[in-house]
């Protein structure tokens, strides 16, 4: 991740455009005499780019940046601004989504242009509005144990929905993360609707384990893939084939929608899931004869003492290069298609998928059902906020 983070961060970024270049301190729009200067939107869409954050995303910046500055000025007049170091910490657990340091992470930013103190205003602006949330509608949120046995049972599957996919995976180091995106791109645009080609495009280019197959692989419940991957899924016709998407740190994956069974339930879904990883240093053949060593997780045990981890989460809280694999594979198999940050091979194996729920989860429950209600109310108190404002163009 972190090396692929740096592959991001990279990018050749487009030009400034010419308003801001010339103007760049003075107000492109002001909010209650508090100034939006045009360097700080320049500065906030550089930084989003380098996220990958999409285009609607970053088009709707100016109007972001009024947001943060009437959410700053209400923490301030409640008095709930965060402290300094209630920022550092926010700043290092976003640093740490890619395994970097806040310091890392300013350091690669301001390397291509971005200013720290844009990084910094942009945690902190997400911290003052969750106080001012928090302590405005907090103690109004109270959640019944009836509403967390509702949203658990929804989460054990409201549908048996299965997929059939195939899938391309191509190696995409970060010296060359850039050029792999443009062609499998290109792939994507060209295999769209045409099976046969996609097979034959898994053959010759895909490093997953499904290429000798064509990229095919079983029939899938949907709610054990990665959740990003659903609604996109949930969205495609059979034929058509994803954009491309980030599996791995230095892999790219396509997928093609081969078939979808919808099912109004055929049971509950997975809400524990439990696997092992391992690094292997010897590459694939020593991962190869691993797999072939053992049936289950448990011979790990004997076949690899000391030298793998095992965990059981929820659905939603597996990382999403693992997820990635487990959606591939059932219990007992494995996948070495992933490379750790050291640059072993990332051996993962599924142990199993249960219907239990994994200790903790239902304050997981609980904490989502508390964080859509406070959104909920955060989006109707920023539109007050909004509507009492005085906000114009220019100084």
């Amino acid at each position: 991740m972190r090396r692929a983070f740096a592959a991001l961060i990279c990018l050749t970024l487009p030009t400034a455009p010419a308003w801001a270049q010339d103007s760049a301190f003075s107000a492109a729009v002001t909010v209650n005499d508090r100034a939006v200067t045009y360097y700080e939107i320049s500065q906030r869409e550089r930084f989003l780019q380098l996220l990958n954050a999409p285009p609607e995303v970053i088009a709707q910046v100016p109007d972001t940046l009024v947001d943060e500055r009437l959410q700053v000025e209400e923490a301030e007049r409640m008095e709930v601004l965060p402290s300094e170091e209630d920022l550092i910490g926010g700043m290092n657990e976003f640093a740490g989504r890619a395994n970097l340091s806040a310091e890392e992470l300013i350091g690669q930013l301001e390397g291509v242009g971005v200013a720290g103190q844009t990084f910094r205003d942009f945690v902190y602006a997400g911290l003052a509005w969750r106080n001012v949330v928090r302590a405005r509608f907090g103690p109004q949120v109270q959640i019944t144990e009836q509403e967390i046995e509702r949203a658990l049972i929804q989460a054990e599957g409201e549908t048996g929905d299965r997929v059939l996919l195939s899938e391309i995976v191509l190696p995409a180091p970060p010296d060359s993360r850039n050029r792999v995106q443009e062609i499998a791109q290109e792939m994507s645009d060209d295999l769209q609707g045409d099976p046969e080609a996609f097979a034959e495009a898994a053959r010759l280019h895909s490093v997953a384990q499904t290429a000798r197959n064509g990229g095919e692989l079983a029939w899938r419940a949907l709610d054990t893939l990665p959740p990003a991957l659903v609604p996109i899924l949930r969205a495609m016709e059979p034929g058509d084939v994803t954009r491309p998407l980030p599996i791995g740190p230095e892999t790219i994956g396509l997928f093609q929608l081969r078939e979808y069974a919808a099912s109004e339930r055929v049971g509950p879904g997975a809400n524990a899931v439990e696997y092992a990883v391992a690094a292997i240093s010897g590459g694939a053949a020593e991962a190869q004869a691993l797999a072939n060593s053992v049936d289950t997780c448990d011979d790990l045990y004997a076949a690899l003492p000391g030298g793998f981890t095992i965990e059981t989460r929820a659905p939603g809280q597996v990382p999403g290069n693992i997820a990635a694999e487990l959606a591939n594979l059932d219990a007992g198999e494995a996948s070495w298609n992933q490379a750790t940050p050291e640059g072993a091979l990332m051996f993962v194996m599924l142990c199993s998928r249960t219907a239990e729920i994994p200790e903790g989860y239902r304050e997981e429950i609980r904490q989502q059902l508390v964080n859509q209600r406070l959104a909920g109310y955060a989006e109707s108190y920023l539109a007050e906020l909004r509507a009492e404002a005085f906000i114009s163009e220019g100084g």
